[in-house]
Formats: structure tokens, sequence, C-alpha cells
């Protein structure tokens, strides 16, 4: 979320300097937990999408659900995408993944924030072949 407005992404996969990320699959190093989050004005209860977060984590009526993700919890990202309202702020990007070890969020978005989770400078994800 961007103050009191939310944030629209633009797709880019295939743009440098992230695109070599594109189909590469991480296995965690540590428990992290899944939010499913409202982008609904009003906070209606309906997920929208996921969000994959370090601990402490987050909170506000955003928030529609916690889940934790164990150690060893085996990921594929599967496009990238950067904010595309988010001006004057410097333009936020993600990476759309597909969590491999559980079907629990099959067919719906999950994200990983990379001002949170930098997968290529983490403790917390490592790439596997």
């Amino acid at each position: 979320m961007l103050g009191c407005s939310f944030m629209e992404y633009s797709d880019i996969s295939n743009e440098e300097p992230l695109s070599h990320l594109l189909y590469t699959n991480y296995k965690s190093l540590k428990e992290t937990f899944i939010y499913g989050i409202t982008t609904d004005k009003n906070y209606k209860k309906t997920v929208n999408y996921y969000t994959i977060i370090v601990p402490p984590g987050i909170g506000g009526p955003e928030v529609l659900s916690k889940d934790i993700l164990p150690k060893g919890t085996l990921i594929k990202i599967i496009g990238i995408e950067r904010c595309s309202n988010c001006f004057p702020f410097p333009a936020e990007e993600r990476l759309i993944v597909e969590i491999l070890s559980s079907n629990k969020f099959e067919g719906q978005l999950v994200e990983i924030d990379l001002d949170r989770i930098n997968i290529e400078e983490t403790d917390v994800f490592i790439k596997i072949e």
C-alpha cells in the first residue's frame, strides 16, 4: 500500500536488471510469514494477494490472514513487477512467486516485496537448481 491509496503494478519480467530471476527456484533457510491482503478501500474480507515477509511481520486493517511458511519452503519466481503509480516515491518492485512445496496457495497471487526481502542478498532464501 502507498499511504492511503493502493499500488498498481506493471510487468517487468523481461527487463534488466531483474529478468535473470525469472523461473528460478529458491528454498527458505528460515521460517517466514505469509499474509493475505485485501486491496479493497473499505477493507472487504476478500484476499486479493498474499505477501511473504520475514518476522516480526506486519499488521493493519488490510491484513486478513497470517500463516507460517516453514524453513525449507520451495518457491519459484514466475513474474517480476514494478509499481506504476508510486510517484513521487521510488518505484517498488516485487517478485510474483509460486509456492512449490504446498498446494494451499495454488492459483493465488503470491508476492515478495523486494524492499522487504532482496532475494539475492538475504539469509532468508537460497537459490537451488
